[in-house]
């Protein structure tokens, strides 16, 4: 392993050397690259999406999104997603690695939705919207057209899982991206 690591990075420091194993390296990342700006894109519009939402019905304050009857509360299954999220947000609200945007609006008690939505994962807001009321759910999913609200949720799970995907394949080849950063 440490002589392919060794070959590859010649092979990027000097870049007169092409080989098939190179080119697939530099195809793989140019994909991987291209599909995480687009996944970039959906998370960040459905951040938007939700925070508008939920607080146009509810509210943007704290109160409002931990509270567990402003979600589908409908079911033990829906109940149980909804305490699991509300717990992740606690948690996220009381660490204290917090960016500093944050811990300015935390001195109020009060970190408003639209705040807080920009640290959340897209799993977290895959998460948040499959526990969504039906209107809300049915808002958001009439922004994509022929979409409906239960193809939002699987297609968002989809997405969870490929980005997750693509940050393991990521870190698995630490010796050939620093080297290519040479």
């Amino acid at each position: 392993m440490h002589y392919l690591c060794r070959y590859l990075f010649l092979s990027f420091h000097f870049h007169h050397i092409k080989t098939p194993a190179l080119e697939n390296y530099e195809f793989d990342e140019e994909l991987r690259n291209l599909l995480m700006k687009y996944i970039l894109i959906i998370e960040l519009h459905m951040k938007s999406l939700i925070s508008y939402s939920f607080c146009e019905k509810y509210g943007a304050s704290q109160a409002e999104y931990l509270n567990c009857l402003n979600y589908n509360y409908t079911s033990p299954k829906l109940q149980s997603k909804v305490n699991e999220f509300i717990q992740i947000i606690n948690e996220i609200l009381n660490s204290n690695n917090k960016p500093i945007y944050l811990k300015h609006q935390a001195k109020n008690n009060n970190i408003p939705l639209w705040a807080l939505v920009k640290i959340l994962t897209i799993g977290n807001i895959s998460k948040m919207y499959s526990i969504q009321n039906p209107s809300i759910q049915s808002k958001i999913s009439h922004e994509f057209p022929e979409i409906n609200e239960g193809s939002l949720i699987y297609m968002l799970d989809i997405l969870t899982r490929f980005r997750e995907c693509l940050d393991v394949r990521r870190s698995t080849l630490p010796y050939i991206s620093e080297a290519k950063d040479v």
